[in-house]
């Protein structure tokens, strides 16, 4: 009897201890801790965090480099209407360079010093990049989202380097996927790197396997707007077909919320359709 009530203590001194192991805290070099968090929690806080708004106008500036070209520098005015609508008009010295109109499922771009344009749907836009891109996915892009929307996973998480990493395969599994080892296609792999206090993400990687394509991006300079952060700085790399592209958008703080607004956009009937949109 003895014995095995020692056993049943020790039993019950194991599962508090394992209960007490889930929610480990792990301190940061300056003494402040940061709490484990079961996936969902942390899911669920990140998409809390997430800024809020109906109408948002921005301006800045973004740095674009393609492939081993030099990069250039040109001003950049964005207008969306969040889950419905976005207008990118990009300026070069005041000369207008290009107006792209991006709805939930077509994509309309017209390139000004080519006098070509492209009107399509993400679909025909997809067979000629390689690449699978969403409305959804432009727009978290543009306002530091976290695509948690737009891949619906189940996810793994751990801290790493002082901040959450939720990811939405194991390494092992990841490798077998990239060495095409695995019986299922994967469209895409997720991961990104969470701040463990405002739950916002520093980095976001999706790689899509079988297109060999991959998007990584960064977002800094965060402002607080009411308790919402969004970055001012969002570095952008994407591959595909073997081209490498890469993007830098630098917002002012002076920024537009919830204010009704115009989406001017208009083809020129003189203009021809842009057909190819990569280099071979």
């Amino acid at each position: 009897m003895k014995k095995n009530t020692l056993n049943k203590f020790l039993f019950w001194i194991f599962l508090f201890s394992s209960a007490v192991s889930c929610t480990t805290i792990k301190p940061l070099e300056g003494g402040e801790k940061i709490k484990v968090l079961h996936e969902k929690r942390l899911v669920d806080s990140i998409l809390s965090h997430e800024i809020n708004f109906e109408w948002l106008k921005t301006k800045g500036d973004v740095t674009i480099k393609l492939n081993d070209q030099d990069e250039y520098t040109a001003s950049i005015y964005t207008r969306i209407r969040k889950d419905s609508l976005l207008w990118l008009n990009i300026t070069y010295y005041k000369k207008k360079i290009c107006t792209a109109l991006i709805g939930d499922d077509s994509i309309q771009l017209v390139i000004k010093p080519q006098k070509s344009y492209f009107s399509g749907t993400f679909d025909e836009l997809e067979d000629l990049l390689n690449l699978t891109l969403s409305y959804n996915l432009i727009q978290d892009l543009m306002i530091g989202g976290s695509f948690i929307h737009n891949v619906n996973n189940k996810y793994i998480s751990k801290v790493e380097n002082n901040q959450y990493h939720l990811f939405s395969h194991s390494k092992r599994k990841t490798n077998r996927i990239n060495t095409h080892k695995t019986k299922k296609e994967m469209e895409h792999i997720y991961q990104c790197w969470v701040d463990p206090y405002k739950f916002n993400c520093n980095r976001i990687n999706i790689s899509f396997p079988e297109k060999e394509g991959e998007i990584d991006i960064k977002y800094d300079n965060w402002i607080d707007i009411e308790g919402k952060y969004l970055p001012l700085t969002i570095d952008v790399f994407f591959k595909v077909s073997k081209q490498e592209y890469s993007f830098t958008f630098d917002y002012k703080s002076n920024m537009t919320f919830d204010e009704p607004m115009k989406f001017p956009f208009k083809i020129n009937k003189q203009y021809e359709l842009l057909e190819i949109l990569l280099t071979e």
